[in-house]
């Protein structure tokens, strides 16, 4: 074990592929970015806001991926300047983005990890969390032996709709308290301090920043607020909230729902392509309340 973490903290050129080789998307240079996790790949549908904001369809794209994180946008920018200085980027934001538990393959980037000293590394790699070191060396060999060029979302540039039904045999007291998303949850000061470092440098690499927290279904939220995980969400937000304020960021919230029905949901979080539709809408309305997107 001593071996391999040695090994392991000696490369400290973390890379993830933040695009999911969706690298294609930034070929037109568009004009606004959808960005962050799986509540903006599969709910903001750059089609509809073209439509909407009547933009060419090539300049508004859908970069973000399941899982993904502020720290990956910021790489991503930072290597592509010339494709975001003169764009908006719009992200989303989840709460398990700061559960400091959340160490598991899906959740825990390698953006992040490259930020942390070589101490907080070695931590990392500890017998406790097996699954992070396995996450890195994953990353390793698909980035030297297996490159895929995967263009499944050509034709929606970049978004990823779902069309099913919810099942409402989830949304019980004892599963919504028992959310996987929750487990173990404490705010990490230190992910928290890298997400704001992250907004600020995007700030200032890109035209607008505009940062969101997206709505939950009307069954889940109210059972979800007699739980005790719903102070943790809300504590999540206000987090974020008190980040982009300092850092004259637009943060707009939408966790107590946005009078989207559970018609429009294919789960507690996630919505369907005819919510996906509303949804983008009403945020591109809401960014136009006090501020001109290019």
């Amino acid at each position: 074990m001593v071996v391999i973490v040695f090994f392991a903290i000696l490369n400290c050129n973390y890379k993830f592929d933040q695009l999911a080789d969706k690298e294609y998307l930034l070929l037109n240079n568009p004009v606004i970015y959808f960005a962050g996790d799986s509540r903006a790949f599969w709910q903001l549908k750059p089609d509809t806001a073209s439509k909407y904001l009547q933009f060419d369809k090539s300049k508004i794209v859908n970069i973000a991926r399941a899982a993904g994180h502020p720290v990956e946008i910021e790489n991503l920018i930072r290597n592509n300047r010339d494709k975001f200085a003169e764009s908006t980027v719009i992200i989303s934001v989840s709460a398990y983005l700061a559960n400091g538990s959340a160490k598991t393959p899906f959740h825990y980037s390698m953006d992040l990890i490259g930020r942390k000293n070589v101490f907080e590394q070695i931590l990392l790699f500890s017998p406790d969390n097996l699954l992070t070191l396995q996450k890195y060396y994953h990353h390793v060999f698909i980035g030297v032996f297996i490159r895929p060029m995967k263009k499944s979302y050509v034709s929606t540039n970049g978004y990823l709709p779902l069309n099913r039904s919810m099942d409402y045999d989830e949304m019980t007291y004892d599963k919504i308290s028992n959310n996987p998303w929750y487990s173990n949850y404490y705010i990490d000061k230190g992910v928290v301090n890298s997400v704001e470092k992250s907004f600020k440098s995007i700030k200032n690499m890109c035209k607008t920043l505009i940062v969101y927290n997206a709505p939950f279904s009307r069954t889940f939220l109210k059972i979800f607020k007699e739980t005790d995980l719903y102070e943790i969400e809300n504590k999540f937000d206000t987090e974020m909230k008190r980040i982009c304020d300092i850092n004259g960021i637009k943060y707009v919230s939408y966790f107590n729902n946005i009078d989207l029905n559970d018609e429009y949901f294919v789960d507690w979080a996630h919505l369907n392509e005819k919510g996906s539709e509303l949804f983008t809408i009403k945020l591109l309305k809401d960014c136009y309340s006090d501020m001109v997107i290019p």
